[in-house]
């Protein structure tokens, strides 16, 4: 009987192209990776991979065995995800990215809540763009990541929008439009702003925003989190864009006003993203689970069982059919 273990190590080198590769993600040498290589060859009577000067390709027998793999392995970390009682895992972790305003003024109270339910799991939070948190998705670095950003179709990734999140003007107290209700999107223009990196998708959508108007401001700072946006606006070191939950306390405490624009009302789409290549463990099933007592759309997604993906079933069959 062929060993999942064995498998496992198989689809690894058949992802990465690489012995040596698959070893440094696996943890293990890369003696250790060849010889279990050989001896699945070997049980099977067939060669798996055409080794290369760089790298190994998989043969015609290998890619008829990853498309079995991938289903296999699917299963049973379907089935090990459907039968976990969280609660009685002794130590566990749950590996989380999100955007900088999800991650600062969502994420914490969210693994709070999380965490009196199942105090043994913990956290491991990574905070970045949206483009490098999907990457580390498709790699299977994370589990699941919070994201603002925008979501290419067909991309592999399953997606559920949480909720809008409003974007608003915001300048300190004793700033020109202070006694304003809203602001026009034209008074913007050539004014001093303190704004995200030029690779943040939020940047790049106001940026589309702002163009729509032909409105140009000045860029005078750019940071890579809102923590800092906002201590420069507070020192009147320019304006800036922020979503509303990232200034709720300065707000409070009068260190800043935010306001509308006149023109519309700006928003964003806050999604939970995770793999459609593999199943959700059981940590990220009930983190879901409790997620979705404040987000509904989320009720459903570990309610019923995990099914092989439909790709996967399309690949086998064409598999077969190519024999």
């Amino acid at each position: 009987m062929l060993s999942i273990y064995k498998l496992s190590i198989f689809s690894t080198v058949a992802r990465v192209g690489s012995f040596s590769k698959a070893a440094k993600k696996l943890y293990l040498t890369q003696p250790a990776v060849s010889q279990h290589i050989v001896a699945l060859e070997k049980q099977l009577g067939t060669a798996l991979f055409a080794r290369k000067q760089r790298g190994v390709e998989l043969t015609s027998a290998g890619k008829t065995l990853l498309e079995y793999t991938q289903q296999i392995l699917w299963l049973t970390q379907a089935a090990e995800s459907a039968v976990t009682d969280v609660k009685n895992i002794r130590e566990g972790i749950l590996r989380l990215g999100a955007t900088p305003s999800a991650s600062i003024y969502l994420l914490p109270d969210w693994m709070k809540n999380f965490r009196q339910r199942y105090p043994s799991i913990n956290f491991s939070l990574d905070t970045d763009i949206t483009s490098r948190l999907l990457s580390r998705i498709k790699n299977h670095t994370l589990e699941l990541a919070i994201v603002e950003g925008e979501i290419k179709e067909n991309s592999g990734l399953n997606t559920v929008l949480l909720k809008d999140t409003e974007l608003l003007v915001i300048i300190p107290p004793d700033h020109a439009w202070s006694k304003l209700d809203s602001v026009s999107v034209r008074a913007l223009d050539n004014v001093p702003f303190a704004a995200r990196q030029m690779d943040s998708q939020t940047r790049i959508w106001i940026d589309r925003l702002l163009a729509e108007y032909d409105i140009r401001p000045k860029i005078a700072f750019e940071f890579d989190n809102p923590e800092s946006i906002k201590r420069a606006v507070i020192h009147k070191m320019g304006i800036s864009i922020l979503p509303a939950c990232a200034v709720q306390e300065e707000i409070r405490q009068k260190q800043l006003i935010a306001l509308p624009l006149q023109e519309k009302i700006l928003k964003r789409q806050l999604k939970c993203v995770w793999s459609s290549e593999i199943p959700l463990s059981a940590i990220g099933c009930a983190f879901i689970r409790t997620l979705s007592e404040n987000f509904p759309a989320l009720a459903t997604v570990c309610n019923i069982p995990q099914s092989v993906p439909a790709e996967l079933v399309s690949a086998l069959s064409f598999a077969q059919n190519s024999d």
